[in-house]
Protein backbone atom coordinates (compact mmCIF):
# COMPACT_ATOMS: atom_id res chain seq x y z
CA UNK A 1 0.00 0.00 0.00
CA UNK A 2 1.26 3.53 -0.44
CA UNK A 3 1.99 5.44 2.39
CA UNK A 4 0.55 9.38 2.40
CA UNK A 5 3.07 12.19 1.56
CA UNK A 6 1.76 14.48 4.47
CA UNK A 7 -0.01 13.77 7.25
CA UNK A 8 -4.26 14.09 7.50
CA UNK A 9 -5.68 16.83 7.74
CA UNK A 10 -8.54 15.92 10.52
CA UNK A 11 -7.55 13.89 13.49
CA UNK A 12 -6.91 9.78 13.87
CA UNK A 13 -8.90 8.13 17.23
CA UNK A 14 -6.60 5.49 18.48
CA UNK A 15 -7.81 3.40 21.83
CA UNK A 16 -5.94 2.63 24.53
CA UNK A 17 -6.31 -0.89 24.77
CA UNK A 18 -8.29 -2.81 27.77
CA UNK A 19 -9.19 0.69 28.86
CA UNK A 20 -11.59 4.06 28.23
CA UNK A 21 -8.93 5.96 27.21
CA UNK A 22 -9.43 7.10 23.76
CA UNK A 23 -6.58 9.41 21.87
CA UNK A 24 -7.25 11.96 19.09
CA UNK A 25 -3.78 12.41 17.14
CA UNK A 26 -2.99 14.81 14.62
CA UNK A 27 0.45 14.31 12.80
CA UNK A 28 1.91 17.42 11.93
CA UNK A 29 4.87 16.02 10.25
CA UNK A 30 7.30 13.15 9.89
CA UNK A 31 10.54 12.43 12.38
CA UNK A 32 12.69 10.33 10.94
CA UNK A 33 14.66 7.19 13.18
CA UNK A 34 13.32 5.69 16.55
CA UNK A 35 14.02 9.02 19.11
CA UNK A 36 10.07 9.08 19.31
CA UNK A 37 9.45 5.30 20.04
CA UNK A 38 12.11 5.35 22.11
CA UNK A 39 11.02 8.82 24.41
CA UNK A 40 7.48 7.34 24.37
CA UNK A 41 9.01 3.99 25.73
CA UNK A 42 10.80 5.51 28.55
CA UNK A 43 7.92 7.39 29.87
CA UNK A 44 5.68 4.67 29.61
CA UNK A 45 7.95 2.90 32.10
CA UNK A 46 8.27 5.94 34.26
CA UNK A 47 4.65 6.27 34.23
CA UNK A 48 4.48 2.58 35.24
CA UNK A 49 6.95 2.46 38.07
CA UNK A 50 5.14 5.66 39.34
CA UNK A 51 1.69 4.15 39.39
CA UNK A 52 3.30 1.07 41.36
CA UNK A 53 5.13 3.01 43.97
CA UNK A 54 3.11 5.85 44.58
CA UNK A 55 -1.06 4.15 43.25
CA UNK A 56 -3.05 5.89 40.64
CA UNK A 57 -3.67 10.08 41.26
CA UNK A 58 -4.22 13.24 39.68
CA UNK A 59 -1.15 14.36 37.80
CA UNK A 60 0.67 17.38 39.80
CA UNK A 61 0.38 20.52 38.53
CA UNK A 62 -2.02 19.51 35.95
CA UNK A 63 0.66 18.71 33.53
CA UNK A 64 3.59 16.16 32.83
CA UNK A 65 6.29 16.54 30.36
CA UNK A 66 9.45 14.15 28.96
CA UNK A 67 12.31 14.83 26.97
CA UNK A 68 13.89 12.20 24.87
CA UNK A 69 16.74 12.31 22.62
CA UNK A 70 17.08 15.01 19.42
CA UNK A 71 15.03 17.91 21.84
CA UNK A 72 12.08 16.06 21.15
CA UNK A 73 9.45 16.60 23.99
CA UNK A 74 6.40 15.25 24.98
CA UNK A 75 4.07 18.22 26.71
CA UNK A 76 0.58 16.88 28.65
CA UNK A 77 -1.97 18.82 30.32
CA UNK A 78 -5.14 18.60 31.93
CA UNK A 79 -8.06 20.62 29.67
CA UNK A 80 -11.76 21.50 30.28
CA UNK A 81 -11.27 21.72 34.09
CA UNK A 82 -10.69 17.77 34.34
CA UNK A 83 -7.36 16.38 35.76
CA UNK A 84 -5.65 13.65 33.95
CA UNK A 85 -4.50 10.91 36.68
CA UNK A 86 -1.73 8.91 35.96
CA UNK A 87 -3.68 5.61 34.89
CA UNK A 88 -4.96 7.47 31.96
CA UNK A 89 -1.36 9.44 31.20
CA UNK A 90 -0.03 5.96 31.21
CA UNK A 91 -3.05 4.41 28.65
CA UNK A 92 -2.97 7.98 26.62
CA UNK A 93 1.44 7.34 25.95
CA UNK A 94 0.76 3.82 25.79
CA UNK A 95 -2.04 4.47 22.93
CA UNK A 96 0.73 7.35 21.55
CA UNK A 97 3.43 4.92 21.45
CA UNK A 98 1.23 2.24 19.20
CA UNK A 99 -0.10 4.82 17.00
CA UNK A 100 3.40 5.60 16.34
CA UNK A 101 4.62 1.90 15.47
CA UNK A 102 1.46 1.23 13.41
CA UNK A 103 0.34 4.55 11.47
CA UNK A 104 0.10 4.36 8.61
CA UNK A 105 0.07 0.66 8.17
CA UNK A 106 3.07 -0.28 6.03
CA UNK A 107 5.46 2.65 7.13
CA UNK A 108 8.63 2.39 7.64
CA UNK A 109 9.58 1.19 11.19
CA UNK A 110 12.32 3.72 12.32
CA UNK A 111 9.97 6.97 11.64
CA UNK A 112 7.69 8.86 13.81
CA UNK A 113 5.40 12.39 13.95
CA UNK A 114 5.37 15.29 15.64
CA UNK A 115 1.85 15.75 16.75
CA UNK A 116 -1.03 17.19 18.76
CA UNK A 117 -3.26 15.05 20.57
CA UNK A 118 -6.31 15.10 22.75
CA UNK A 119 -7.30 12.58 25.15
CA UNK A 120 -10.68 11.65 26.57
CA UNK A 121 -11.33 9.28 29.37
CA UNK A 122 -14.86 8.05 29.76
CA UNK A 123 -16.07 10.31 26.78
CA UNK A 124 -15.02 13.31 28.43
CA UNK A 125 -12.11 15.59 27.25
CA UNK A 126 -9.59 15.66 29.79
CA UNK A 127 -6.38 16.84 28.49
CA UNK A 128 -4.54 17.96 25.51
CA UNK A 129 -0.63 17.22 24.64
CA UNK A 130 2.31 17.50 21.97
CA UNK A 131 5.10 15.66 20.94
CA UNK A 132 7.74 17.49 18.60
CA UNK A 133 11.23 19.36 18.66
Amino acid sequence: PLNPRTPPTTPLTWYATGTQTVIRVMPIRTITGVAVTNLLDAANDYITTHISLYQDSNIAGGSFEWTGANNLLLQIVNTNNHQVTWGVLGAAVEALGNFMRLWPPGKEAALGYAVYFTITDGGTQVGVGTLGN
